[in-house]
């Protein structure tokens, strides 16, 4: 049961991240790095789920490879983007914007 609970919140915590990214196509604050090292360890953890056959470690790496991977993809597509260049989408000085 406690697994379980933090494989589900250790998993959809890249969520809010992902919606983020999506929205603002803002990834100024994003460690490259850091989501490259990420995106490779969950490939590995999602690698060793596999071979052992245990679903519960294959279904929650599917997902966070997924989410982290859409992070990775927007950091690398964007990162040569200023805020200057992405901000006319959407209110600069919205206050919801600030808190996002």
């Amino acid at each position: 049961m406690i697994g379980s609970i933090a494989a589900i919140l250790t998993t959809f915590a890249f969520l809010p991240q992902v919606f983020r990214v999506v929205k603002t196509k803002d990834t100024g604050s994003i460690a490259l790095g850091m989501y490259v090292m990420q995106v490779i360890g969950i490939a590995l953890w999602l690698a060793h789920g596999i071979r052992i056959g245990d679903l519960p470690l294959i279904l929650a790496n599917s997902v966070s490879f997924l989410f982290s991977g859409i992070i990775l993809f927007y950091k690398l597509k964007y990162k040569n983007m200023s805020m200057k260049m992405i901000q006319p989408y959407y209110e600069r000085k919205s206050p919801v914007f600030e808190l996002i």
